[in-house]
């Protein structure tokens, strides 16, 4: 990979980070162009001349982002001219911001589009989007008495180590789970309407 097309790279990731909502913190942890995003995260999504620090608009937030990367893209192109291999220069810039660089055998599989429930994202984001979906789903079958016992009873069934059980061993219990909340659901709607053919024959009661 060109020197000019790691850093195109290196910067779509960036872009996609800064002006996302993942937490810095998180994208911190993925290393790389990720890691200076995250370092920047606050900046490009929230403007500090505001007096409230109100979030920027999307495209605020991406002119933001490229102004950042652009400072980054600067200082090492900086280190190119002061003799400094292309390796050289992206890894020492990494370094001096506290992390390492992506391999460039790593950076396009990162950006390619993968379909989830609901859109598309880059490769490098749909892990965690995934969780997100997952907690969330979980959070609302897990509130109804009839989803919870299900989906508790399917994963004890189902799981080799229900304690430990995996992502998709949890998502099998899920849609138990489902079926669960639908069943009470049904059950309670019949509950109730015995209760109010119940109430209707009393206050008929005498009759013959």
């Amino acid at each position: 990979m060109e020197f000019q097309q790691y850093l195109r790279h290196a910067g779509s990731l960036y872009y996609e980070a800064a002006i996302s909502d993942f937490h810095p913190d998180l994208l911190r942890r993925f290393g790389g162009s990720l890691k200076l995003a995250g370092d920047n995260a606050i900046h490009v999504r929230f403007d500090p001349d505001s007096v409230l620090g109100m979030q920027r608009r999307t495209q605020d937030r991406w002119t933001a982002a490229r102004i950042g990367w652009r400072r980054h893209a600067d200082q090492i192109e900086r280190r190119l001219h002061s003799g400094e291999t292309p390796t050289q220069a992206i890894y020492n810039h990494m370094r001096a911001h506290g992390t390492h660089p992506h391999r460039p055998s790593q950076l396009q599989p990162m950006l390619q589009r993968q379909a989830y429930e609901g859109g598309e994202c880059s490769a490098w984001m749909l892990p965690t989007i995934m969780l997100r979906q997952r907690i969330a789903r979980g959070a609302n079958i897990m509130t109804d008495t009839f989803g919870a016992l299900t989906t508790m009873t399917a994963l004890v069934i189902t799981a080799n180590d229900w304690q430990n059980a995996t992502p998709e061993e949890w998502d099998t219990a899920l849609n138990a789970g489902e079926v669960g909340v639908v069943v009470g659901q049904m059950a309670g709607a019949h509950a109730d309407a015995r209760a109010g053919n119940t109430a209707g024959f009393d206050r008929h009661e005498g009759l013959d």
